[in-house]
């Protein structure tokens, strides 16, 4: 036992030196049980009402103060309790939910639209499971980057390459990747790809047949508190992120107010904290604002 307990206890501090989420201490989980099971076997066995009392005592508070936890709507996939989730399934039925034995959600919605043929390319979500079908993911890769690809033929000729036939991408962007990428990416989905369906926070769409033109407005219009970007104007290419010690890109001009980011910009991030209300024909000349998951900043991708 005194082995098992410095097993655990020195795993615990690699863990944490290392990746220190959870997933990767559960290993260790089935030892950590064993020697608290054992350990209380001990004690309860010596048979003295008095180790009894304060094991049961002990027992019972950890149980009432840990009993919160499976209610704990912190689960990352579903973002929710699975206790509440499976609750909620289970009265389904009598609620007559639409749709309650549909697996994978929105997920499962796109698989029913796919053909059997598709090769599906996933934007920045690692879950592949519920497509049913060939996935391409560009997320976390060494091989897509569409910052330096920049252009929307460039884009085209990468992913013609692969063999995609179909793009899906979330309503709130991941933010893990650069700013660059996310612009030069939405730029290409909203603007050349088509048929596209909305199915809960997804989108599917049907990669084009033919290339688009080369020629496109790569200026970024930067509207925000200044970090990490100042505001002004960018070149798409230069907004991703520097190599470590080195500082981010600054702005090749100045932006005198939002009326000039609307007329020269083929894209705007702006922070709502920190700019002022934009022109009305924003809403016109740009595709409705599009967020990141990870902090306020709000994409703007120009109309063609």
């Amino acid at each position: 036992m005194w082995l098992a307990y410095l097993g655990a206890m020195v795993s615990i501090i690699a863990w944490y030196l290392t990746v220190h989420q959870d997933r990767y201490l559960q290993a260790w989980l089935p030892v950590m049980v064993a020697c608290t099971v054992a350990t209380l076997s001990l004690v309860w066995n010596r048979r003295r009402p008095a180790m009894r009392a304060l094991v049961a005592g002990l027992v019972g508070f950890q149980i009432i103060w840990g009993a919160d936890i499976p209610f704990f709507p912190t689960h990352n996939l579903i973002h929710d309790s699975p206790i509440r989730l499976l609750t909620n399934f289970l009265a389904s039925g009598f609620l007559r939910t639409p749709d309650r034995l549909r697996l994978y959600g929105d997920e499962g919605l796109v698989a029913e639209r796919l053909p059997r043929d598709a090769n599906l390319l996933v934007h920045e979500t690692n879950m592949h499971i519920g497509y049913d079908a060939r996935s391409v993911n560009d997320q976390w890769q060494s091989r897509l980057s569409y910052a330096t690809l920049a252009s929307p033929a460039e884009i085209y000729r990468e992913l013609a390459d692969l063999k995609i036939t179909h793009v899906t991408w979330e309503a709130k962007l991941s933010g893990w990747n650069s700013l660059g990428n996310d612009l030069a990416f939405m730029g290409f989905a909203l603007n050349y790809t088509l048929e596209p369906q909305v199915m809960g926070q997804l989108t599917l769409a049907r990669f084009p047949p033919s290339s688009p033109p080369a020629p496109f407005n790569d200026r970024v219009a930067m509207l925000g508190c200044g970090t990490p970007y100042a505001t002004g104007f960018y070149k798409i290419g230069n907004m991703i992120m520097p190599e470590p010690g080195q500082p981010w890109a600054a702005p090749e001009a100045p932006i005198p107010d939002a009326q000039v980011a609307v007329r020269d910009a083929g894209f705007m991030v702006v922070d709502p904290g920190c700019t002022p209300v934009l022109p009305p024909e924003v809403q016109t000349l740009f595709h409705p604002p599009i967020s990141l998951v990870r902090g306020p900043l709000q994409l703007y991708i120009r109309r063609l």
